[in-house]
Order: structure tokens, then C-alpha cells, then sequence
């Protein structure tokens, strides 16, 4: 590697190297939406993501940046995996948007010496019971069949369906929904499915998971069953982040954090052309959250997702919000035998 490149690197490491606790303390709160269109491969479909932020700030760490980074970017992967493909009853009952902000928040909050795989257990293990993480990938060939609901009489397994993000939105062209695979006519589309179809992935930090893409269910619930103290538990801790999010007087990082998780997973999962990016959309990521604790300013973080955003190089990927406003030129011109025409001003 040539010295000036290296040299360069390390000076970005060092900049990353930043404690937490050097985040400064804001007290006001904003709002975007940012909206994405794509053009699936199979279908023409129309996909609109819709984000609000809260803006809060302040946090005390005992963590490098390096290592909340690496957290942070673990807990999101899962996050993604057991929201759009987990079928449970209690994961699809979940208010997600709310579950980021507080797992964020239980991330940030953590020592730095704490279990980190205890922690993932304890925030997805009451939503996903067959979900299996580990920190040593040798138990990666564990048998789904090991920790499925076994063949019962009256059980029949479902799985989730999608075309695009439909868990957002039923009122557009995108459908998502869970499908009980004894029911060929639940199908959003035809698929010949085994019944044992399950994920598994390196997500970082040392952790690994299997994740079952198919489950058990009855006419009440789905099977295992979550632990029903833990599942209220982790409700109710969600609920009282909701509240909070009611005061402006809240300035915590974590909404911002939070949203920032739904926005990249919203993308990670359904749009098409992730081949004709420069960069990979997990290095995204790391860049909007780095430059979101490196700056914490209100206007600086909204570029920095404006920023993410442009890496897609999808003209289509917008973010709007009364911080930045759009100028027109005054002519109005028209494509004319391939030509750009000037037809008026």
C-alpha cells in the first residue's frame, strides 16, 4: 500500500476513535421523511419510506466509537433478519420502529465489558424464541429441527412473503404478509418451499445466528412460544421509549440511531440495485453513523444521510425537510429527439 494512502487511513482511524461521551447536548426536536422509489426486476413496483427523527443528543460512554460501531452494526443486521423474514406472531405484532430506538439505546447504555451476546438474546429472543446466536461459528450446523416446534397434529407452518417493503405500507403496490404453506391460494406468489428453511450469517462482533425462515402454528399462536414475562417485559420498556419520544424535552441519541437502523434495513432488504454502487451499503452504515457522533449538529446529520443516500446513485433516493430547500432554474426545457431543448423561460 503506498505511504500516503496508509497514512490516510490511520488519520480516519484516529478520527474515529472518539468517545461518546464527546457527543454534545442539543435540545430540539426535527422531522424528515425520506422517500426511495425503485423498479423491481420481476415487478414495476413503487416503494416509499418514510422516517421520522427525532433530534436529541447526549450520551456518556464507556466505549471507543470503534466498538459502538461494531455493536451498533451487529444489533441492525439481526434487527433486519428477524423483522422482514421471522414469521413469530411476536415478532410481527412488534412496533419495530420503536424496538430500534430502544435497542440503540440499550447498545449505547451498556458496559463495555457486558455480555454482548446475552444482551442480543435478551432484546430478540422474546420476539424470536426459535432464534438461535452464538460467538463461536461451529454451532452454525445446528438442525432447525432442533429448536422448531416439532410435526403436530393441527400445526402447519407459515412463512413471510414479500413484494417489497409491504410490513411499511398495504396502500401501495408493495404486499408483504405471512402465508401458511399448507395454503397454495395464501401465496403472494408461487414458491415449492421445504418445511426447514432457515438463515444463517457471520453479523459481527464475534456473533452468529440461525435464524428459522419457516415456523409452526396452530389457530393461536405460533410456536415456540415466547416466555410471556420476558415479552411483556420488553413491551413495556418499548412503550415507555414511545412516550418519551412525546417530550421534547428527551434529548437522546438513540431516536436518531434508531431511525438511521430502519432507513438502512428498509433498503438493505428490497432495493434491486445495490450491483451498481461504488461502495458496499454496509460501509454506508458505518459512514452516516460515524459522521452522526463525530458532528452531532442537526444539520450536519441530516447530510450525512443525504450523503448515504447518494451513494446509491439512484436519482430517486430523496430526503426532504425544511432545512434544505430546492431551487429551480427558471427555463423549462424538454427531451426532443434526444436532445435536452430549451422551450421557454
Amino acid at each position: 500500500m503506498p505511504a500516503g494512502n496508509h497514512k490516510a487511513k490511520e488519520t480516519k482511524e484516529e478520527r474515529l476513535i472518539d468517545t461518546r461521551s464527546k457527543i454534545r447536548n442539543r435540545n430540539k426536536t426535527y422531522h424528515f421523511s425520506s422517500y426511495f422509489y425503485a423498479m423491481s426486476r420481476s415487478i414495476i413496483s413503487f416503494f416509499i419510506a418514510t422516517v421520522t427523527l427525532f433530534w436529541p443528543f447526549s450520551v456518556v460512554s464507556q466505549h471507543t466509537n470503534l466498538k459502538l460501531y461494531e455493536q451498533l452494526t451487529t444489533f441492525t443486521k439481526l434487527y433486519g433478519y428477524v423483522k422482514y423474514f421471522h414469521p413469530s406472531d411476536e415478532a410481527a405484532e412488534l412496533d419495530w420502529d420503536y424496538f430500534a430506538i430502544y435497542g440503540a439505546k440499550r447498545i449505547i447504555e451498556s458496559d463495555e465489558k457486558a455480555d454482548f451476546k446475552k444482551l442480543l438474546e435478551e432484546l430478540f429472543l422474546p420476539i424470536a424464541p426459535s432464534l438461535k446466536i452464538y460467538s463461536n461459528s461451529k454451532k452454525l450446523k445446528t438442525s432447525p429441527y432442533s429448536f422448531t416446534a416439532q410435526k403436530k397434529k393441527g400445526l402447519y407452518p407459515i412463512m413471510w412473503q414479500h413484494i417489497g417493503n409491504g410490513q411499511f405500507s398495504q396502500k401501495n403496490a408493495y404486499k408483504s404478509k405471512r402465508v401458511a404453506l399448507n395454503n397454495p391460494a395464501d401465496y403472494l406468489f408461487e414458491l415449492n418451499p421445504s418445511h426447514d428453511q432457515y438463515f444463517t450469517s457471520d453479523i459481527g462482533a464475534g456473533i452468529f445466528c440461525v435464524i428459522p425462515l419457516i415456523v409452526y402454528s396452530d389457530s393461536n399462536s405460533t410456536f415456540p412460544r415466547s416466555r410471556e414475562k420476558s415479552l411483556t417485559q420488553l413491551k413495556n420498556e418499548i412503550h415507555k421509549v414511545r412516550q418519551s419520544s412525546l417530550s421534547e424535552s428527551m434529548q437522546k441519541p438513540e431516536f436518531n440511531i434508531g431511525n438511521l437502523i430502519n432507513l438502512w434495513n428498509s433498503i438493505q432488504h428490497f432495493y434491486p440495485y445495490f450491483e451498481y454502487m461504488d461502495t458496499t451499503w454496509d460501509s454506508v452504515f458505518v459512514e452516516m453513523l460515524s459522521d452522526y457522533l463525530r458532528d452531532s449538529s442537526k444539520l450536519s446529520f441530516l447530510k450525512s444521510v443525504k450523503k448515504g443516500l447518494a451513494k446509491l446513485g439512484d436519482g430517486h433516493a430523496n430526503i426532504s425537510n425544511r432545512l434544505f430547500r430546492k431551487y429551480y432554474a427558471p427555463i423549462r426545457v424538454e427531451w426532443i429527439e434526444k436532445k435536452m431543448i430549451e422551450l421557454g423561460i
